[in-house]
C-alpha cells in the first residue's frame, strides 16, 4: 500500500454510526409511503396462495389425465397393430381383416399413426392387397396419408405388381405435395419398375405434368430402366441430360 493511503487510513477517525431513533410500531406504519403498502387487503392477500394452489392443482390434474388418456390410446393402437401384423405374418389374413375392421369401430378418433406399423410391414412384405384394404378404411375415416405413409404404400403397390394403383396414388400426391416432398416417392416407384418401360414412362408423364423435375436418383433409376431394355439411344439422351445439369 502506498504511503499516501497508509496516512489516510491513520488519519481517518472511527466515527460510530448514528443510532436510529426509536419509533413505535404504530408510528412506523403511519410513516410508510403509499407504495410500500400491500396491494391487496390483508384478508384477500391471505387467500391468494390457497387460490393459486387450487388452480395449479387442477391444471396438473387435467394435464395428467390428458397424458394418461393419450398414452392409453397410443398403447392400445400399438397392440392392435402388432396383432394385425402378426396375423399377416402367420398367413391368417381373415383374422387380420377382422381386427382391422374392429379398429374402425373404436370410439376414439383415429389418426394416420394408428396405421403406420401396418403400412410399414406391407411395404416390406410386400402386401399390396392389405395395403389397399387399409387405405379404404383410412378413406372411410377421412384420415390423410402422411409423407412417410406415401412411401410405404407406393413401395407396397409398385413392388407387389399393382402399378396402376400406385400411379393413381402418385397422381394425387403430385397434386397436393410440392416437388421437394413428392420427388423421392416417385423415385421409389421408378426403382420398382426397372423391367417395365411403360410404367416408367407413365411415371415420367405424371412428373412432367406436375413440374416435379428430376434428381440424381431419378436419373440413376431411369438409366437402369433403359439399360435393362438395351435402349442405347435412350441411355445416350439421359446421360446427356444428366451431364448438362451436374
Amino acid at each position: 500500500m502506498s504511503p499516501l493511503r497508509q496516512a489516510g487510513r491513520r488519519a481517518a477517525p472511527h466515527v460510530p454510526p448514528p443510532a436510529a431513533p426509536s419509533v413505535s410500531r404504530s408510528q412506523n406504519q403511519q410513516c410508510l409511503p403509499p407504495w410500500d403498502e400491500p396491494f391487496f387487503p390483508p384478508s384477500r392477500h391471505r387467500c391468494l396462495p390457497l387460490l393459486w394452489a387450487g388452480v395449479r392443482a387442477r391444471m396438473i390434474s387435467t394435464s395428467l389425465e390428458h397424458h394418461d388418456f393419450t398414452w392409453k390410446t397410443s398403447m392400445a393402437s400399438r397392440f392392435m397393430q402388432t396383432d394385425i401384423v402378426n396375423a399377416l405374418r402367420k398367413g391368417d389374413r381373415q383374422r387380420a381383416s377382422i381386427m382391422l375392421s374392429n379398429l374402425q369401430q373404436t370410439k376414439e378418433a383415429l389418426t394416420s399413426e394408428d396405421f403406420s406399423y401396418i403400412l410399414e410391414y406391407c411395404a416390406e412384405a410386400p402386401d399390396p392387397l392389405f395395403v389397399m384394404e387399409t387405405l379404404e378404411l383410412m378413406n372411410v375415416k377421412s384420415i390423410d396419408i402422411s409423407k412417410s405413409h406415401y412411401r410405404s404404400v407406393t413401395r407396397a403397390l409398385s413392388q407387389g405388381g399393382h402399378s396402376k394403383e400406385a400411379l393413381k396414388l402418385l397422381t394425387l400426391l403430385g397434386e397436393k405435395e410440392c416437388s421437394y416432398a413428392a420427388l423421392p416417392i416417385f423415385n421409389i416407384f421408378l426403382s420398382a419398375c426397372s423391367t417395365n418401360l411403360n410404367d416408367a414412362e407413365s411415371c415420367l408423364e405424371i412428373m412432367e405434368n406436375h413440374l416435379l423435375g428430376k434428381s440424381e436418383i431419378t436419373f440413376c433409376e431411369l438409366l437402369e430402366v433403359v439399360v435393362l431394355q438395351r435402349n442405347l439411344s435412350a441411355v445416350h439422351d439421359l446421360w446427356k441430360d444428366c451431364t448438362s445439369i451436374w
